[in-house]
């Protein structure tokens, strides 16, 4: 019994203290729950703006790389080369007018002479459409990847465009085959490079 009543007393003696606490602070112990509760989320938040602001390490160069399509090696080295060193958009319009029928690529080889070519200083040309058609979206992925690493691809130039030949699987029948090309893309940010020289230049002042 003696123990029983000294449980009693102490525990009214922590309620008491308890009581004692919350009327000094004016606060329930649910109220510092929630405060507490309060003081994490704004830290969490806090973090999360913290990792937001911290901006991607720019990349030198962004590539697109167009596997086993089904359009033409020879045409598609064609076009390599009339949009290596162009922008991305100069390269787009370029190929649109293709598509149109406006402008022609120049083509080497056994090709005839034709008529579009006569004063534009072009031997010889074709308006590949497919492979053009192709070549603009792979492009645009290209611009694309650029502004996702940081690529200023408005001013950046196509820097690498090469067509290699793929496997070409037999039609059906067995006698004719299937067009596969495998097409290399890339772009370079230039400005990175002078930033790269200046900051060296500095250095060794």
């Amino acid at each position: 019994m003696a123990e029983e009543e000294q449980k009693n007393k102490e525990e009214k003696k922590t309620n008491s203290g308890e009581m004692k606490e919350e009327a000094k602070s004016g606060q329930k112990p649910e109220e510092k729950m929630a405060e507490t509760k309060t003081g994490e989320k704004k830290e969490e938040a806090a973090k999360d703006a913290g990792k937001k602001q911290e901006k991607k390490p720019r990349k030198e160069e962004a590539t697109a790389y167009g596997k086993d399509a089904g359009i033409s090696t020879k045409h598609s080295m064609a076009i390599c080369k009339e949009i290596k060193n162009r922008t991305a958009d100069d390269a787009v319009q370029l190929l649109e007018q293709v598509v149109r029928m406006k402008k022609a690529i120049a083509f080497k080889g056994e090709i005839p002479h034709r008529k579009h070519a006569q004063g534009s200083g072009m031997m010889s040309g074709r308006y590949p459409v497919k492979a053009s058609l192709y070549f603009i979206k792979l492009i645009k992925s290209l611009k694309a990847n650029a502004e996702n690493v940081g690529i200023d691809a408005e001013t950046a130039k196509i820097s690498v465009a090469s067509a290699n030949r793929a496997n070409r699987p037999h039609k059906r029948g067995g006698s004719m085959k299937f067009k596969r090309t495998h097409i290399l893309l890339k772009m370079k940010d230039k400005g990175i490079k002078k930033q790269e020289k200046i900051k060296k230049g500095a250095g060794k002042a």
